[in-house]
């Protein structure tokens, strides 16, 4: 019973660990998405308009 119990408390110290990692490399992903979208626009503004 004990060694269930410690099985049962490793899942979710591991789901836990999981979830916090997938939920830090989404919100790493959406802030690099963004700023490549900013830069990318800015680049292709500056490229049609041709200003600096």
């Amino acid at each position: 019973m004990s060694l269930y119990v410690f099985a049962e408390q490793i899942d979710n110290k591991v789901l836990m660990a999981i979830w916090a990692a997938s939920t830090t490399i989404i919100s790493l992903i959406t802030i690099f998405y963004a700023l490549f979208l900013k830069r990318a626009t800015t680049l292709a503004h500056n490229y049609r308009y041709g200003s600096d």
